[in-house]
């Protein structure tokens, strides 16, 4: 799976629009749309969204090791809900 992940990533993703500094959940959604057998990820030390599929996680970097410690994404809501809502005022809106 990763060698096609990369491959996406690779010849869709020429220019970098700030997908790692401002629009990683974003991202994180394309790579949730056209491979729907994951899930996004908030690192919270960095402040970033991932996408995890299996024992890696993708951005527009590529390929990483999963971090040490995240939040599922579809969990946050209801088992942090104050961090997800300053969450999505600061990097979805």
């Amino acid at each position: 799976m990763n060698t096609e992940v990369l491959e996406f990533i690779n010849r869709r993703f020429k220019i970098d629009c700030k997908w790692c500094t401002g629009n990683c959940y974003y991202f994180s959604i394309i790579l949730h749309t056209r491979f729907n057998n994951g899930d996004i990820i908030y690192e919270p030390v960095m402040g970033h969204f991932l996408y995890k599929i299996g024992e890696y996680c993708y951005d527009f970097k590529g390929e990483h090791e999963l971090p040490n410690f995240y939040y599922l994404w579809k969990e946050l809501e209801s088992t942090e809900p104050s961090l997800y809502k300053r969450i999505v005022i600061d990097c979805t809106m």
